[in-house]
């Protein structure tokens, strides 16, 4: 990761039904960089903003007032490079898997890629390495998409979306609706495609402990504004302040949290098994659980 921003939003604000008595800020004031390659986990409780804030970053909203900037330039300077925008931004809607439509698995990878006007073997360079990418082998391209399970189906349209090979890639709510061996499965494909492309990536979830498993910062909404925009263990120091967003907490913070009530002096910006464990490994061989 550099220090380069690749993504920038500059005081953006978007209203729905502006001008009328019904107008409602869905996001307000939003000013963040994104860096060239980290992987960034937004949160946040239904109508906090979270999903219209992707939508600006390639250009399917415009926001009311502010800018989104790709890599330093502002994405609607020139609308007939908006759908350029698109391509190097790459957003996955939530439940992709419904919006597969061709008869292989090969062609509905390779769909982004052919609007994109690149040549065939380009299209088939990038629907093996996006098939790769997802955990699935070349036996797949022939298959109908409609005739694979639930996961896989998830796993062939995030594909189809890492074949364009965006600058950016955002994932709504990739593991929703998935059992917790598929959610295990997709969080450590997102996690090894950043690894190995360099790719920014943005994933929303509702999970506290999706994100906290494999983000570098976490950004917050919270009634349309930006909450927190920190690394993992920062905004965990927070956790009471999450909850009463009406944020689910990872299970080991939230233990933290009940031996505070006790009386038990302990930090609550930790959120695995193993981080709890070494904490409390290292103060009982000091003698003092209660000691910072």
């Amino acid at each position: 990761m550099t220090n380069h921003p690749i993504l920038t939003t500059e005081d953006l604000t978007y209203i729905y039904q502006k001008g009328s008595k019904n107008e409602v800020p869905a996001i307000q004031d939003v000013s963040i960089d994104i860096m060239q390659g980290e992987l960034v986990g937004i949160i946040g409780h239904t109508g906090s903003g979270k999903s219209t804030l992707i939508e600006h970053f390639n250009a399917l909203k415009k926001g009311t007032s502010g800018r989104v900037l790709l890599d330093g330039a502002d994405i609607w300077a020139d609308r007939s490079k908006i759908r350029s925008v698109r391509f190097h931004v790459g957003v996955c809607f939530q439940y992709p898997e419904y919006q597969l439509f061709e008869e292989t698995v090969a062609k509905d990878i390779a769909f982004g890629p052919k609007n994109m006007g690149l040549q065939q073997d380009e299209i088939d360079r990038r629907v093996s390495d996006a098939l790769s990418f997802v955990g699935l082998s070349d036996a797949y391209k022939e298959k109908s998409p409609f005739d694979l399970s639930g996961g896989e189906k998830r796993r062939v349209a995030i594909a189809g979306i890492m074949a364009m090979e965006p600058q950016v890639l955002v994932l709504d709510e990739p593991c929703a609706g998935l059992d917790p061996r598929g959610r295990e499965t997709v969080l450590r494909m997102i996690a090894d495609y950043r690894a190995k492309t360099g790719c920014t990536v943005l994933l929303v979830s509702h999970s506290m402990e999706d994100v906290a498993a494999i983000a570098d910062r976490i950004l917050v909404m919270n009634q349309s504004r930006v909450a927190f925009f920190d690394t993992v263990e920062r905004v965990f120091s927070h956790a009471e302040e999450l909850q009463n967003m009406g944020l689910d907490i990872p299970q080991m913070t939230h233990l933290l949290l009940l031996l505070r009530e006790k009386g038990i002096d302990v930090p609550v910006n930790l959120y695995t098994v193993s981080q709890v464990h070494a904490m409390l490994q290292s103060r009982l061989k000091g003698g003092n659980v209660n000691a910072e």
